[in-house]
């Protein structure tokens, strides 16, 4: 772990901070109260508070100036076309773990995987700050006699010269526990409907391109994944994208006659789901939030859990082995990870249990559903990554790419993919999103994002019409699938220092390979 603190502060129940007093070796006291905080020698972070309410945990730890020092950090749950490494910058919030690169070396400071707080670090001129949110929704924390481990600090020393793709890749497999990054496994491949279809899919249209994707990878002896996103759902509408999930619509109708049919063609089945959002009045009760019919459950009910482990084990039981759930970070806190910040929440948030923090919560419901899945595979999207770590088995990292914005795609894949892409496999397998193919997007372009994505052996997941495109156009797609599918070297970007969106990336054998993104990154999108 690094220096002991300089300063340990708690916000409490009214708003005020208070100076906690270092009374032991491990333990600052709050005076005249039971309430501290331990950090052992581990790096294990602990609070007990049995009386007093706790909002947020801040913790100070000596830093030596820098004029040269460059910082990067991770972001709260997906990224947002925002990472990049920084000059310093007293403003800027690194998400669960900090590298700080001078000619001296470079050091690195995060948190192990599957916190049971929200974690972020701040920087100023002699000081590291870790802040631990610890409220349940936006109310303190009231745990009683429970001692709360918050988190473990990681740090690592690195040569100044160690390439910082090199530095992730080791640092994330140590904050996951891992001696050494792990060994790579085959990427998953397939398709999603979404960016052609965006909510018009169907049926015919889901096994017309089931059945093409197959055929690209049967020279591999592959089966490929068939993800149907939203839009199968029984009240889905251009304005509603939520629950019940209990049967397909008119469009689809039996969904395990869907998997089955899916499974016939030689692929794998798997569903989108918005697990917190739902018109079932009887589940009113349990809301969180309600607009007019529409309600975001509460995940810190056992009533919730239940109803959202019951929806995981009909779609395993209809025959999907892949359960995608999205949005339940958006549908708690109101905003999306970009603007999250130090705060987290757009709006107030009142748990029905106010005995754990939001981040249990979280995990709590990112546990049930994975439990629920029982064999079948579970990709979160819209999770908060590091509770995510170590728990689900794929992660979208970054936001939405597109199938009408190669501007877009640029922005938000290639940037997520070349600053996360040493989370894969120790994290969880990484998707970075798909290639939208559609008129609105020339080839060429689409085509340099293809070859990426399948150069970086990561999940490459193809959304497009695949029967009507042209024979080049589905050559090049199994070309890609192949080299995918080979898994014989990762390519990684030559200088993470040079962009938001690197173009040069090279391999571990030493391949350079150049990308042509051709697109103006100043527009706002």
């Amino acid at each position: 772990m690094p220096a002991d603190p300089d300063k340990i502060l708690l916000e409490l129940e009214d708003g005020t901070w208070h100076d906690l007093v270092h009374d032991h070796i491990e333990s600052w006291r709050l005076p005249d109260s039971e309430t501290a905080v331990t950090i052992t020698a581990d790096g294990t972070i602990t609070l007990f508070s049995p009386h007093l309410l706790v909002a947020r945990v801040r913790v100070d730890f000596p830093r030596a100036p820098r004029a040269e020092a460059l910082f990067f950090g991770d972001a709260f749950e997906r990224s947002y076309g925002d990472l990049q490494v920084h000059r310093f910058d007293d403003g800027q919030v690194y998400d669960w773990y900090l590298i700080e690169q001078n000619t001296a070396g470079q050091e690195a400071i995060g948190v192990a995987i599957q916190p049971n707080a929200f974690c972020a670090w701040t920087v100023k001129e002699t000081t590291r700050t870790l802040w631990l949110d610890v409220r349940s929704g936006t109310e303190p924390v009231a745990l009683g006699a429970r001692a709360l481990r918050c988190c473990r600090l990681v740090t690592h020393a690195y040569p100044a010269a160690q390439r910082l793709t090199a530095v992730l890749a080791d640092f994330c497999a140590r904050l996951a526990g891992r001696a050494t990054p792990p060994v790579r496994e085959a990427p998953l491949v397939g398709t999603n409907d979404w960016y052609f279809a965006y909510g018009a899919n169907s049926r015919q249209l889901i096994v017309e391109n089931a059945r093409a994707m197959a055929a690209l990878c049967q020279p591999f002896g592959y089966r490929p994944w068939v993800l149907i996103d939203d839009g199968w759902q029984v009240q889905h509408a251009a304005d509603y994208n939520g629950g019940p999930w209990t049967g397909g619509n008119e469009k689809f109708g039996d969904m395990a006659e869907v998997a089955q049919e899916l499974r016939d063609l030689g692929t794998r089945p798997g569903l989108w789901f918005r697990p917190l959002v739902t018109r079932e009045s009887a589940l009113a009760p349990f809301a969180l939030h309600q607009e007019e019919a529409t309600i975001t459950l509460d995940p810190s009910r056992p009533e919730v859990l239940a109803q959202v482990a019951a929806d995981v084990r009909r779609f395993v039981s209809w025959g999907f082995e892949l359960i995608k759930f999205d949005f339940s970070a958006f549908d708690v806190l109101g905003r999306w990870g970009n603007a999250t910040g130090l705060d987290y929440f757009d709006r107030p948030c009142h748990f029905a249990d106010r005995t754990h923090t939001t981040a249990e919560i979280f995990s709590q419901l990112y546990r049930t559903i994975k439990d629920a899945a029982g064999p079948a595979l579970v990709m979160g999207c819209n999770t908060a990554s590091h509770l995510s770590a170590g728990l689900l088995d794929v992660m979208r990292i970054g936001d939405d790419t597109s199938g009408v914005s190669f501007h877009r795609t640029v922005n938000r894949g290639v940037n997520t993919l070349a600053f996360r892409l040493a989370q894969e496999g120790s994290f969880y397998r990484i998707d970075a999103d798909c290639v939208g193919i559609t008129d609105a997007i020339p080839w060429a372009q689409n085509c340099e994002w293809l070859r990426l994505l399948a150069a970086s052996n990561t999940t490459l997941f193809v959304s497009a019409d695949l029967p009507g495109l042209p024979a080049s156009q589905k050559q090049a797609l199994q070309v890609a699938i192949g080299e995918a599918l080979r898994n014989e070297t990762q390519a990684v970007p030559a200088d993470l220092r040079a962009g938001r969106t690197p173009q040069d990336w090279r391999t571990a054998d030493g391949e350079a390979l150049s990308f042509e993104w051709d697109v103006d990154l100043s527009e706002s999108l």
